[in-house]
């Protein structure tokens, strides 16, 4: 049948106050409770909490991710090269050739130096950190935070320099998709992505004029005959704010968890038979890094027995997904050995995350070695959360590293 927005309008949810949301999970499970798809009046969208809708719309190829352009263009127009111009914005063949092009540091045949620079940045992460371990720390900026940043400026042979600025101009840029954004976050979201457009675009045009090993050649090599050179700066910006945000957020929040259940902390201490990719994966699942995946029904999609006409919005709530019940037994509760535990926070079908193995590594190295070394730590204030509803993860976590 077609939709009829009137008769599946969400209710009592107030959707305008989501960034407020401490705990989201309650008031996606009321969307979730109103049927697979309900329609979002304030968001001008359908939306969806149901894991089995949204794997669904994820697959389904009238379901495209297509970027609309901000506007006034002289103001958003870096934002929006790097976004319409990206493999995450693109369907069909021009997706497959713009993730073709960004997957060469992702081959087996790197995966082995990539392992070792992970464990050694952990490693001097860490060890920098012991040099004062009886003081107030801030895992955020000391180590959460520089890991992913430190390993994906590995991969693109970026300077440490250049990795720290871009990552400030990569949270002021994303915070952009954010629903309710003001003036001077709007500003800065158009001073952060064309300031990560000079930077790589820089990075870029060094490696067009030198034979030598240096930033992002490996783009570099593919223009023009793959790849046009603004493609190209896309395809960077779009590996560093994905290898970086999400790896972030996901940390912070399996970290907080994990301090604040004492009887996780233990077990994982004192259980060497517990897999930790499988608790990387319930961090995962217990909380996404990204709550809300826009798409647009390019062709008339029938889902959940409703017919969505082609035009309009939909978006896919990933934490509510992963928290539908008739899935995941008891979703509200962290269980470390979860298994299966098929989240999307991946997302799923064409657009599954690149660098999902490179997160998981991450994660997992990164959790390993920090209980290892300071199995006392504890919480020594609250966590401070970022404001927003659709990147979620902390902006910082105080702790004490010797208990």
């Amino acid at each position: 049948m077609d939709a009829d927005k009137h008769d599946l309008v969400l209710r009592d949810v107030d959707v305008t106050s989501a960034e407020d949301w401490d705990d989201p999970y309650p008031y996606l499970a009321q969307i979730r409770n109103q049927g697979p798809i309900v329609w979002c009046p304030d968001w001008d969208m359908w939306l969806t909490a149901d894991y089995r809708t949204a794997n669904a719309l994820l697959r389904h190829p009238g379901s495209q991710r297509v970027f609309q352009d901000r506007s006034p263009q002289s103001d958003w127009a870096s934002f929006n090269r790097l976004n319409s111009l990206s493999a995450l914005d693109r369907s069909g063949s021009d997706h497959a050739r713009l993730r073709k092009a960004m997957s060469p540091p992702f081959r087996k045949s790197t995966w082995m130096s990539i392992e070792a620079v992970v464990e050694a940045v952990v490693k001097e992460l860490l060890d920098s950190m012991l040099l004062d371990p009886h003081t107030t720390r801030d895992l955020v900026p000391e180590f959460l935070e520089p890991l992913p940043v430190r390993v994906i400026c590995s991969i693109l042979n970026l300077s440490e320099n250049n990795g720290k600025r871009l990552r400030e101009a990569s949270e002021q840029m994303v915070a952009a998709f954010e629903k309710c954004q003001t003036p001077n976050e709007a500003y800065l979201s158009q001073a952060g992505a064309r300031e990560m457009e000079e930077i790589l675009a820089a990075g870029l045009s060094r490696a067009s004029s030198s034979t030598e090993s240096i930033p992002l050649d490996f783009l570099m090599s593919q223009c023009p005959a793959h790849l046009s050179f603004e493609e190209a700066v896309a395809s960077a910006a779009l590996l560093f704010n994905g290898g970086t945000g999400a790896v972030i957020n996901a940390s912070s929040t399996g970290v907080v968890t994990i301090l604040r259940d004492v009887t996780v902390r233990q077990a994982l201490l004192s259980n060497d038979s517990i897999d930790l990719s499988t608790v990387v994966d319930e961090i995962l699942r217990f909380d996404a890094p990204l709550q809300l995946f826009e798409r647009l029904a390019v062709a008339p999609i029938m889902t959940a027995t409703i017919r969505i006409p082609a035009g309009e919005r939909i978006g896919l709530l990933l934490g509510g997904a992963n928290h539908d019940p008739s899935v995941f037994v008891q979703p509200e509760r962290f269980t470390m050995n979860r298994n299966p535990n098929p989240h999307l926070t991946f997302s799923a079908g064409t657009h599954f995350c690149l660098g999902a193995s490179l997160a998981r590594l991450e994660m997992k190295t990164a959790l390993e070695h920090l209980l290892n070394r300071f199995p006392g730590i504890s919480l020594s204030g609250e966590p401070v959360r970022h404001h927003g509803f659709v990147v979620r993860g902390y902006a910082s976590i105080p702790v004490q590293l010797m208990g």
